[in-house]
């Protein structure tokens, strides 16, 4: 021992005799319970031997296991912390991904509903088309006298009748419209096309509109040779028809100016008028499905919110891009922009 004291004392052990006996090292894991905490340790016996191998004394070591206990609280510590917020998030996941899994069918469902929607306008809208022309044919043959004379009173009735009719025709065309570009039914014959062409006839069939409103339509077309771009000439009528349309509709006094401006790359074919104009948060939806300004000036115009989205999706769909801007109370202005086709050299 390395204590004086303990000189010349006898100790026993089970521990010490197995390993005299035995002539070989042992080891048995100890624990001291009145330390607080109480700490563990290996009680190691190894006997001292002679040159010939034969036991003479015997060493009784402590090995205390402290540091190691602590290391190992401290690590189980962190373990559970990190297992509890990895059950955490793995929990958070499942969650989340049931969540998902209830909105991917819920927009599912919302598909199937939206087609049906679609399915139903579309057949809806081909079966008015021709009790609607029927209708229109007989109101039509009723005005001329093809069936007699008829009465004043009478007559203005069904105009009032033909005016409804003709409004519903429109309805019902631009729904058939929506229903084909959204289900991208809609044909484009792409040709090389002299868009001032196309406007020049687009401004006949309207000039009687805008001079029943004493409003002046003036166009100025580029000079000739006159650059080209590659559209369906009928969707392009109809979105210009669509835009003076709406240019007369919403313009009380002045006029429609039809305009271009043409660079290497682009025509732009530029449509201003003197109408009522509209706030920027009109211009945020005025592209939308249905979207209509709701006004003191606008309440009497009729109209269906169709047009501008069919005008916009029929320019995109031509490879184009349309533009709009607007002040209240001063007017607006809408630049549609196509691609010029660039002759070979």
């Amino acid at each position: 021992s390395s204590n004086p004291k303990n000189l010349g004392l006898i100790y026993k052990s089970l521990q010490n005799t197995i390993a005299w006996v035995e002539n070989k090292s042992i080891a048995t894991l100890a624990s001291d319970t009145e330390a607080a905490p109480p700490e563990r340790f290996w009680v190691v016996i190894t006997p001292l031997k002679d040159t010939a191998g034969q036991a003479k004394a015997l060493v009784d070591m402590r090995v205390s296991l402290k540091d190691i206990d602590v290391l190992t609280r401290k690590t189980l510590s962190q373990s559970l912390i990190i297992l509890s917020i990895t059950v955490f998030f793995v929990l958070l996941l499942l969650i989340n991904h049931f969540r998902f899994f209830e909105y991917a069918v819920l927009f599912r469902r919302l598909k199937e509903v939206d087609q049906m929607k679609d399915d139903f306008i579309s057949i809806a809208s081909h079966e008015l088309k021709t009790p609607m022309a029927a209708i229109k044919g007989y109101l039509s043959m009723i005005l001329e006298g093809v069936v007699g004379k008829i009465e004043p009173k009478t007559k203005e009735h069904i105009e009032k009748a033909f005016a409804n009719v003709k409004r519903l025709d429109v309805l019902v065309n631009e729904l058939l419209d929506v229903s084909r570009l959204e289900q991208g039914r809609t044909q484009f014959d792409m040709q090389p096309v002299d868009a001032a062409t196309v406007i020049s006839q687009v401004i006949d069939e309207l000039r009687v509109k805008a001079e029943e409103k004493k409003l002046k339509i003036t166009y100025q077309p580029l000079p000739e040779p006159r650059p080209k771009i590659f559209v369906d000439s009928d969707h392009l009528a109809q979105i210009l028809d669509n835009l003076i349309g709406n240019a007369i509709k919403y313009t009380f006094k002045g006029g429609i100016q039809i305009f271009h401006q043409v660079d290497q790359e682009n025509l732009k074919i530029i449509i201003k008028d003197t109408g009522i104009g509209m706030s920027p948060e009109d211009r945020q939806h005025l592209f939308e499905k249905f979207y209509r300004i709701k006004n003191e000036k606008t309440m009497d115009i009729p109209g269906t919110g169709l047009g501008l989205w069919i005008t916009r999706e029929l320019v995109r769909r031509m490879n184009g891009k349309i533009y709009v801007d607007s002040m209240e109370n001063v007017g607006s202005q809408f630049t549609i922009v196509f691609p010029i086709i660039k002759e070979k050299e």
